[in-house]
């Protein structure tokens, strides 16, 4: 099987978990962020930021219920005047994709492969353990938001 055919059957095997959409999923988090959209489709929400402020755009902060992926806050002088907490969710999967990996890098001649090889393990989307981990993350979070009357965005994964 050719390095291409491998990385392939990877995405493949991902796609059918994700049938029923019909859709190409996002499971990396990084996609999420390019070209900064999200942060200025958020800057709205920013009610105490005014011409002249900076703006800063901070990743993983800890607060009390968790961290936050991402912070847009507006300063002026060195001092925050308002912020907006950014929560990011991509999808989980099942299994690993380890094997798969191991056998790309060893077809490439990145390193030998053992002799016991690097097994078969399945993997794919994992939809329920998804949203259960969003919302008992935004149950532990908002608390904190609420209190500070500030803006949390949840940003999930759209499929597109």
């Amino acid at each position: 099987m050719t390095n291409t055919e491998r990385i392939g059957n990877m995405l493949n095997n991902l796609k059918k978990q994700n049938s029923i959409r019909n859709k190409e999923v996002i499971i990396c988090p990084h996609r999420l962020i390019e070209k900064k959209k999200i942060f200025v489709d958020c800057l709205h929400l920013l009610t105490l930021h005014e011409p002249g402020n900076e703006i800063h755009i901070i990743p993983e902060i800890n607060i009390p219920g968790g961290s936050v992926d991402y912070f847009i806050a507006s300063a002026l002088n060195k001092k925050v005047i308002d912020f907006v907490g950014i929560e990011l969710q991509t999808l989980d999967t099942t299994g690993t994709v380890w094997p798969e990996r191991q056998g790309l890098i060893t077809d490439l001649n990145l390193v030998e492969e053992p002799a016991e090889g690097y097994g078969n393990k399945t993997y794919g989307m994992n939809w329920k353990m998804t949203a259960k981990t969003i919302l008992v993350q935004l149950h532990h979070k908002i608390d904190t938001f609420e209190y500070l009357n500030k803006h949390l965005v949840l940003v999930p994964v759209s499929g597109n």
